[in-house]
């Protein structure tokens, strides 16, 4: 940037500096005092705190003393900002540079009045300030690894001039270290960026969270060393064989049938939808249970058919189940219901009976032929059995094929 040095006006001088009058910029004094001129942008790292590197010559003093005070002042004329800053000089009549802290409140970037004032010199100029964070690092969450030796960093950074390099290095327990680089852009702005990170093997094979070392540095502008928890997923597990699935049915027959009575529970079994042979379990549960019980072993034919027989002994579910093997699937059927009815009481062997009344003990409301209807309609529940009603035949007083109904 081409500087401008310009004399202020006193009033301005008066007001920053507290002086009576401004003298115009000095390139030496009789006594070899002077003021750099300054030609790079002054850092100001907020609106309130910066830092102004300035070169001046003092010389000797006559009094004896060593030191004179540097006085700067800025003034940035679209606004009321303001800072200021002073260092102890050396007065050795050598040349010096020092950096002057300066503090103030609202500066931004841009053209600002400077004057400098050391002895009785005085150097007023404009100057380029340029606010902008000081070159930094910082850490932005946790180190992830996906696996055991690839991870990631994200890290905030602020960095001047060129681009640069974020290098970044990982140091674990038991000698385990990664690291990783990226390179960013150093234009003063506060920036967010992933540094991608690699471990040599084994690298962080165990999956948890860890207490690692971590150190990062942007050149000579900035580092950090920090203690930062990793957090590892570990080596992979490999993926589990892929299974065949088995389809089984079951069909239980009759649905209805007498205690004790013989049931055939049939079924299919597919293994990948291809008819196999597959030892299964066919199990049963009765209404009045809460879970399935075995009941026996049943091997399919090459076909994939499935048939056994059992005796009826009470309503309940029929099921057939596959308990799975290295290749396959576990599988099991829907159930299928049967009502098991209790045996009927045996008829009683036919024969004549000496009245209704001996009847009756028997046969409550009478006994008739198979086809038989009362002749009034009233009574239906009667005994159906023509043998016996042959033998008593007699007492069918109102012929209607019904002996001593009631």
């Amino acid at each position: 940037m081409r500087v401008r040095r310009l004399t202020l006006p006193t009033a301005l001088a008066a007001l920053t500096l507290g002086l009576a009058t401004v003298a115009t910029p000095a390139i030496a004094d009789p006594g070899g005092t002077t003021i750099d001129p300054v030609t790079e942008p002054v850092a100001f790292t907020s609106a309130s705190s910066g830092q102004l590197p300035l070169g001046y010559t003092c010389a000797v003093l006559a009094s004896g003393d060593s030191t004179l005070p540097l006085d700067v002042a800025l003034t940035q004329s679209s606004s009321t900002a303001t800072a200021t800053g002073s260092v102890s000089a050396t007065c050795d009549g050598a040349h010096h540079t020092a950096d002057v802290p300066l503090t103030g409140a609202g500066i931004v970037s841009g053209d600002t009045y400077l004057v400098a004032h050391l002895g009785d010199q005085t150097s007023s100029e404009i100057i380029t300030v340029d606010v902008a964070p000081a070159p930094a690092i910082y850490l932005d969450g946790d180190v992830r690894f996906s696996d055991a030796t690839h991870g990631v960093v994200t890290l905030d950074y602020s960095c001047r001039g060129d681009a640069g390099t974020l290098d970044v290095a990982i140091a674990g327990s038991s000698g385990r270290t990664a690291s990783g680089l990226v390179q960013v852009r150093c234009d003063g702005l506060r920036e967010t960026v992933d540094v991608p990170l690699t471990a040599t093997a084994p690298g962080f094979d165990t999956a948890g969270t860890y207490a690692v070392q971590l150190q990062a540095s942007i050149g000579q502008q900035a580092s950090l060393v920090t203690t930062a928890n990793l957090q590892s997923q570990g080596t992979p597990v490999p993926p589990a064989p892929v299974k065949a699935t088995v389809e089984l049915t079951t069909n239980a027959s009759p649905e209805r049938v007498i205690k004790g009575k013989k049931i055939t529970i049939s079924g299919t079994v597919r293994r990948a939808g291809k008819k196999v042979a597959l030892k299964t379990t066919l199990q049963f549960r009765s209404d009045d249970a809460a879970d399935y019980a075995r009941v026996k072993s049943v091997t399919s034919s090459k076909k994939g058919a499935l048939k056994t027989t059992v005796k009826a002994s009470g309503s309940g579910s029929f099921r057939y189940v596959y308990a799975g093997s290295s290749t396959t699937e576990p599988a099991t059927s829907a159930g299928d219901h049967i009502v098991v009815k209790p045996k009927p009481t045996p008829k009683p062997k036919p024969k004549a009976y000496k009245n209704c009344t001996e009847l009756r003990k028997v046969y409550p409301h009478g006994v008739g032929k198979s086809g038989a209807q009362d002749k009034g309609g009233d009574v239906t529940d009667f005994t159906r059995d023509t043998k016996t009603y042959n033998k008593n035949k007699k007492s069918d007083r109102d012929k209607d094929d019904i002996a001593c109904e009631a």
